[in-house]
């Protein structure tokens, strides 16, 4: 499939996808000290892909991500994002966009999402939940051109990497 193949969406231009997630719920995550972005409560969002699904599960088996047929995308409490990367920063007007931008290239990362599918709709996404919270279209323009430069990496298929059980400390005696 070439770069940036065409995926079924209910939006049909980008004034639809605005509309479409203009009706997502708030999004109550906390800033980590150490970095990143929790999750404090399930938040789901219709993102209007159609006809992919997918699930990404954490340490032991919890669900933390899932798409479903419909469009729904679904991230579970306690799900950690590092926020934006690349030349798009932080801000109040992206922390949405942001999420849900993360939650899409993660589904490729694992492989359940065709990056060259879902990578267009998703930076699309990530411009119209910033204009949908406020954001000046012209920092959303810059962040969307910073999108389609350098976050093709950032959604492309890892290898799993084995998690070494390591217990560190003193045994009592």
């Amino acid at each position: 499939m070439g770069r940036d193949a065409m995926i079924s969406t209910t939006w049909k231009t980008f004034n639809d996808l605005v509309m479409l997630l203009s009706m997502a719920p708030k999004l109550h995550c906390c800033k980590l000290k150490s970095g990143g972005y929790r999750c404090l409560e399930d938040w789901s969002v219709n993102t209007g892909i159609l006809d992919r699904a997918g699930m990404v599960h954490g340490w032991e088996g919890k669900l933390l991500i899932e798409l479903d047929n419909a469009g729904l995308l679904t991230m579970k409490k306690g799900y950690w994002w590092d926020g934006c990367s690349f030349i798009v920063i932080d801000r109040e007007t992206n922390m949405r966009a942001g999420g849900l931008h993360d939650e899409l290239y993660h589904l490729c990362r694992t492989g359940d999402l065709d990056v060259d599918e879902i990578r267009q709709p998703a930076d699309l996404m990530f411009r119209a939940f910033h204009r949908v919270d406020g954001g000046w279209n012209w920092i959303g323009a810059i962040d969307y051109a910073g999108l389609r430069i350098g976050a093709r990496s950032a959604a492309t298929r890892q290898p799993e990497i084995e998690a070494e059980h390591l217990v560190f400390g003193r045994t009592s005696a």
